[in-house]
């Protein structure tokens, strides 16, 4: 069977890095106006449904050389990866998108279930939290890269992906 996890796993990789830079350069982009925000919400969205896709054809791919080891922690991380910019891109996707529209066309959820989705959701979207969130995701998309890496090219291929090896190695 052919293997498309290689094919599909950067694309979400180039666009969720690119959003996580500009969201922790928000404040310093702020004189873009509405553009920086629209430009950084494509990259999560497109990135965070890209991410599902190459985590899907990861576990795929998984069965064919087992999950354990190396390819256990490497899933581990990539499933963190996946959480942590689904979370974000969720908080984002009410707060711009489905409260605005629902609101213009006089749609009501309940109260108690709309409060709660705002409370959630401007937590998430606090600056500290949301930044704190971008610097987790790309520590973790980092550490999935690299043993991603090593799985295909081994542990010493580059420094990054030899120090992340190191790092993790007495969890395989």
């Amino acid at each position: 069977m052919f293997d498309v996890h290689p094919i599909v796993v950067h694309f979400p990789i180039a666009l969720l890095m690119l959003y996580a830079m500009v969201e922790i350069c928000s404040p310093h982009l702020s004189k873009y106006g509405k553009a920086h925000v629209a430009i950084k919400l494509s990259f999560l969205f497109i990135g965070t449904v890209a991410s599902w896709v190459a985590l899907s054809t990861g576990e795929i791919a998984a069965e064919t050389i087992g999950e354990g080891g190396l390819v256990g922690v490497h899933s581990f991380f990539a499933g963190a990866t996946v959480w942590i910019f689904s979370l974000t891109a969720g908080a984002y996707f009410w707060s711009y998108i489905a409260k605005p529209f629902l609101t213009k066309r006089n749609f009501r959820l309940p109260l108690a279930i709309t409060k709660a989705i705002d409370t959630l959701a401007g937590l998430i979207l606090h600056r500290v939290f949301v930044v704190l969130l971008a610097v987790a995701g790309l520590l973790t998309l980092t550490t999935t890269g690299a043993l991603g890496g090593a799985i295909v090219y081994g542990p010493e291929v580059d420094p990054i992906v030899s120090f992340v090896y190191h790092l993790f190695s007495p969890l395989f």
